[in-house]
């Protein structure tokens, strides 16, 4: 019988014991639910660990290379879309 996550309500796929330090969440439900103390989870909080911080650094690095990082998500995107168009 599947579990699901006490946070979003999907199904828990990594093995039980993992999910029970993180109160039956995902490691990303929980720490949105828990860690994050922002009041918007768009705004990098202090953990290293934050995914929202992660996606900010990405973001920063791509545009001190002179990249724009709004291209390459739309780029991505269209990609993995004509893939499974094809499938």
């Amino acid at each position: 019988m599947p579990n699901f996550c006490n946070g979003c309500g999907n199904e828990l796929k990594e093995p039980l014991e993992q999910y029970e330090a993180y109160e039956g969440m995902h490691w990303f439900c929980f720490h949105y639910a828990y860690e994050h103390f922002t009041d918007d989870p768009e705004t990098p909080c202090d953990s290293r660990h934050c995914p929202t911080w992660h996606l900010e650094i990405l973001r920063t690095e791509f545009i001190s290379r002179g990249e724009n990082p709004d291209e390459i998500i739309e780029k991505a995107i269209l990609e993995k879309w004509s893939k499974s168009a094809r499938t």
